[in-house]
């Protein structure tokens, strides 16, 4: 694959003979077209395959997120990119064909912002949850008027559910209400955004909760 300037023709697009043009964030790119694939696909790409799409299917469930809350390398992949590559490598677990996500090991977010310490979720009350932290505010990047983010994942019902609140790290509590999880388990995360609406921390597992 290359890159180049748009020449007297201006940009291609599409296939033209040998040749695929497209674009990508104003760059233009050449690649050769792809010849047919000889043979059945060996047992490495049908991991990988099996890998690839237990982890797409569950991104794309919070794709909503995860476009802007990966923010460490937005030039080069885009959030969801950089998701899926993290998690592909750290989250999944088992062997092929039966594997299997690690929740505890998922990264939903990704960011310098110093995240809050030991978060934990309870669910005590009819289709509501509450989270907890112990404040970390004034420690590294920190600052009390970062905001929670609460993300939740019902296996279920494959459906990923987030909410960016109005709770400042240093209130150490926020709560989210889902019915539509009622008797369902659902696995839980906590990350906070800084008041530039960018800046994200790296977010932390907050366990396993059955919802009354």
């Amino acid at each position: 694959m290359a890159t180049y300037d748009k020449g007297i023709l201006g940009s291609v697009s599409g296939t033209v003979g040998t040749v695929i043009g497209s674009s990508w964030r104003s760059i233009y790119l050449l690649k050769s077209r792809p010849g047919k694939r000889k043979g059945l696909p060996t047992l490495n790409q049908l991991m990988q395959q099996a890998k690839f799409l237990l982890i797409s299917k569950f991104l794309f469930s919070l794709s909503g997120l995860i476009k802007e809350s990966f923010s460490l390398d937005r030039k080069s992949l885009t959030g969801n990119n950089q998701a899926l590559s993290y998690n592909l490598t750290n989250a999944v677990t088992g062997d092929y064909p039966g594997y299997e996500i690690d929740y505890s090991k998922v990264r939903i977010s990704e960011g310098v912002l110093t995240n809050a310490d030991g978060p934990a979720a309870v669910s005590t009350e009819a289709g509501k949850i509450k989270f907890t932290w112990s404040s970390m505010a004034g420690v590294g990047s920190a600052k009390a008027t970062d905001t929670a983010v609460l993300v939740l994942y019902c296996p279920d019902k494959k459906i990923g559910v987030f909410s960016k609140t109005d709770k400042e790290h240093a209130e150490e509590t926020a709560s989210i209400t889902i019915n539509s999880f009622s008797g369902k388990k659902v696995h839980t995360w906590l990350t906070f955004i800084a008041e530039d609406g960018k800046t994200y921390a790296n977010s932390e597992y907050a366990g396993e909760v059955t919802v009354l």
